[in-house]
């Protein structure tokens, strides 16, 4: 193993006050709550929704909880799964395991059977804390897994006393919040009881020392099932108190964090809880990201610091600014799990008036390793330099005691306080990670310049990170395998505009078999967890692979990305300014399609319809342009006949007759009036007859559009076979050379407003194409 460095040319980029290095207190989470408490007693630690808790009363709570865990056997060194979203009940049930000196596991509520099961087998808990809305599958899988109690959270139960009844009036609203947050959980026990009805646990029960595991935390690999990384309090407590040096300028007792990521998660775990409570700040609590909710929080109780990624600074910032709410309570912001855009970091320290820092970590780090300084940013697109006592070697991939020159790329090893020392019951995993020396592989290769900033440039490991979260390509791909017809697969990710990544899949068919791409997914979403879905499933002949027979990703990932070449994403500007994102559209179709969205607002009615249908927003549009028979439902063909479509679509053929196919056409705001609804599906017409399509369904605004769409054979006989809830289908047959510029032409005319009249555009329609309208 190579020497540490002698010396770290990041020194002077520090923030003023920042030290090189820190002294990690010798106490474990749970006397670093006790601290606080007593420190901040009267302090509101917690706000639920305007619920608020203060320091004494968790405290209070943490030891009942414990003591009532007990009572159900938990021990020392006994696992306990909490399977819950982001309430007051997280934070108890995280404390009281911790006081018992048992190990927190923690559990993404919205994982399938299939992902959960995993887990629980492999960590094996004593007992499971879950939300009462999937209380009942945990329930079912907590026998196998070995758990000897079941507990369910009711997220109301936490809610002041107004909202409670507010969510139980007969209003169609109320329902649907109420059944939101909560849901029956026949046969399993509350946990709120449990807690309200023990006895605070005895003071004199052991405390776990800092060395002992206070967290498994799961994550994953490019083979194999998702591992658990063993985190102590120490590790835990180390990166705290480097995020508090890092950041000097926040006051203990006076900061209001926001607790927008998950806690599940390590990077939402440790930024948002535990770095609160060693400062004795206000954790406010979301049970998930919702623009509305936060900025409500908002205006009752201004935040001060906020961890999240990208995505969300880009959301939070852009409706601050359309609705006016003020933001400048935040200075300090930190980013991570994706790359942070540079226009996204203008476009929040603009807004607040802060600073957004862009950091780097891992599960492994408990999880920050690396960020940028607590000073205006000015290194975007850098990971920053070594938070204080990490130490850091870039090395050769092929020779680990060989530190690279600066400016050279090389893997980045680490080692500090926070690192973590292997994994759950993995040995060969953790050989393979954890180096001589205790310094650990990360994956990923890095440049360090002069300076001491660290850029990543290139990943060893095949992850995919996707909003934020990890996405390993053999789960996906052994879910795929697993389909009928389908031979072989390979994932990867390719690059999304928002920054992080898309799933992406190749797959190989058995001879014979039949391609249902939404089939596919659908099939996939019912074992996956919806952010782990390929966005796209490419069929290819075969997979490339290394002499020994491994599929060779990077090579698909290049092959994929020239396939997807003509097909892109694009980030268009609405009439006020406002951005939207539309996603895979073909070449061809930008133009026009940017064209139509430049004569809407954030405002418009069309526009204000989608959005609060959920399918786009000012900033963001996820929009997919196969939309295929199983999706006319969802997109709502009553909401396109209407005329409140956005979109441009492709063809999807028959598996049964290649020359039928099923597509979804949409409609730019004022089409009729301006010729771009016309235009739209003019061109479409035009791509039937290319690809030697002549029957094909298409969502259309109305009566009208069919009509239309008879002009837009382009002189091919068009028969209207079926029509039913603005889905039209078409058979074409092609027309004589000729006439179809004539109809172009007249198409033209009618898109500049010269041809208006019905009696006008019918007489055309006969001239042009004599008896051949059969609608």
């Amino acid at each position: 193993m190579a020497a540490a460095q002698d010396r770290r040319p990041w020194a002077n980029s520090y923030a003023p006050g920042v030290p090189l290095d820190i002294d990690v207190p010798e106490e474990s989470l749970v006397d670093l709550l006790e601290v606080s408490i007593a420190r901040f007693p009267d302090h509101v630690a917690l706000d639920f929704f305007g619920a608020e808790t203060t320091y004494t009363r968790l405290g209070d709570q943490v030891v009942r909880a414990a003591e009532g865990l007990r009572r159900l056997g938990v021990q020392a060194g006994d696992r306990v799964a909490l399977v819950l979203p982001n309430c007051p009940q997280h934070v108890v049930a995280f404390y009281a395991v911790l006081r018992l000196g048992a190990v927190v596991v923690e559990h993404n509520p919205l994982y399938t059977a299939e992902e959960m099961s995993f887990q629980l087998s492999d960590h094996r808990p004593r007992v499971i804390v879950a939300w009462d809305k999937v209380a009942p599958l945990v329930q079912l899988l907590a026998s196998d897994a070995g758990a000897e109690h079941v507990l369910a959270v009711n997220l109301t139960s936490a809610l002041t006393t107004v909202k409670r009844l507010a969510l139980n009036l007969p209003l169609r609203k109320a329902r649907e919040a109420r059944a939101a947050m909560t849901a029956q959980a026949p046969g399993v026990a509350s946990w709120d009881r449990m807690v309200s009805s023990s006895p605070p646990l005895d003071p004199a029960q052991p405390r776990p020392a800092p060395c002992d595991v206070a967290l498994l935390q799961y994550t994953g690999g490019t083979t194999g099932q998702p591992k658990a990384a063993i985190l102590t309090h120490r590790n835990l407590r180390a990166n705290a108190a480097q995020g508090r040096a890092w950041m000097p300028g926040l006051a203990d007792g006076d900061e209001v964090i926001y607790a927008v990521l998950p806690l599940f998660h390590a990077y939402g775990l440790t930024l948002c809880l535990t770095f609160a409570v060693s400062i004795g700040a206000t954790l406010v609590l979301l049970p998930r990201f919702d623009v509305d909710m936060v900025l409500d929080a908002v205006r009752r109780r201004p935040p001060t610091f906020l961890p999240a990624v990208p995505p969300i600074y880009e959301r939070l910032a852009t409706a601050a600014i359309e609705r006016g709410v003020d933001l400048t309570s935040v200075r300090y912001a930190i980013s991570g799990a994706m790359s942070l855009p540079k226009a996204t970091a203008e476009l929040w320290e603009s807004v607040t008036g802060g600073i957004l820092m862009e950091g780097y970590g891992m599960t492994e780090t408990s999880p920050v390793a690396l960020g940028n300084p607590a000073v205006a940013s000015t290194h975007v697109g850098s990971i920053g330099v070594p938070f204080p006592s990490t130490e850091v070697q870039v090395v050769d991939q092929e020779d680990y005691t060989h530190v690279v020159p600066h400016g050279h790329p090389g893997e980045l090893l680490l080692r500090g306080p926070q690192v973590f020392s292997g994994y759950w019951e993995r040995p060969e995993e953790t050989a393979h990670v954890v180096l001589e020396g205790g310094w650990i592989r990360t994956g990923d290769v890095v440049v360090m310049d002069d300076a001491g900033f660290f850029t990543i440039v290139d990943r060893i490991k095949e992850l995919i990170i996707t909003g934020g979260f990890n996405v390993y390509p053999s789960e996906v791909e052994n879910v795929l395998r697993q389909m009928p017809g389908i031979d072989d697969a390979a994932v990867v990710g390719l690059p999304s505009p928002n920054g992080g990544e898309d799933v992406v899949a190749a797959v190989v068919l058995e001879p014979g078999a039949n391609f249902d791409e939404a089939a596919v997914r659908e099939a996939a979403r019912q074992r996956l967890t919806p952010y782990k879905v390929p966005r796209r499933i490419f069929v290819v002949d075969d997979l490339p692979r290394s002499m020994i027979g491994k599929v060779l990703r990077r090579e698909v990932r290049g092959q994929l990305l020239e396939e997807g070449r003509q097909e892109e994403d694009s980030l268009v500007e609405l009439r006020d300014g406002s951005r939207v994102l539309i996603r895979q559209v073909h070449r061809e179709d930008l133009p026009m399609l940017e064209e139509g969205f430049s004569r809407l607002s954030a405002e418009s009615r069309r526009f204000r319809f989608l959005s609060d249908k959920g399918q786009l927003s000012p900033t963001e549009l996820r929009y997919f342009t196969n939309i295929d028979h199983h999706d006319h439902e969802a997109v709502g063909a009553r909401d396109i006949a209407d005329g409140r479509g956005l979109g441009i679509a492709r063809f999807i053929r028959d598996p049964d007759d290649p020359e039928v196919a099923e597509f979804a056409v949409a409609v730019v705001d004022d089409w009729h009036r301006r010729g771009l609804g016309s235009e739209l599906l003019s061109r479409l017409f035009v791509r039937a007859r290319e690809e030697g399509i002549y029957r094909f369904t298409a969502l259309v605004a109305d009566n009208n559009d069919a009509m239309t769409a008879l002009l837009l054979g382009l002189g091919d006989e068009t028969r209207i076979i079926a029509h039913e809830a603005g889905a039209v289908t078409y058979e074409i047959t092609p027309a004589p050379a000729g006439r179809g510029e004539e109809l172009r032409d007249l198409m033209r005319a009618f898109g500049r407003g010269e041809l208006t009249a019905p009696d006008a555009i019918r007489d055309a329609m006969v001239r042009l194409v004599p008896g051949r309208f059969h609608h």
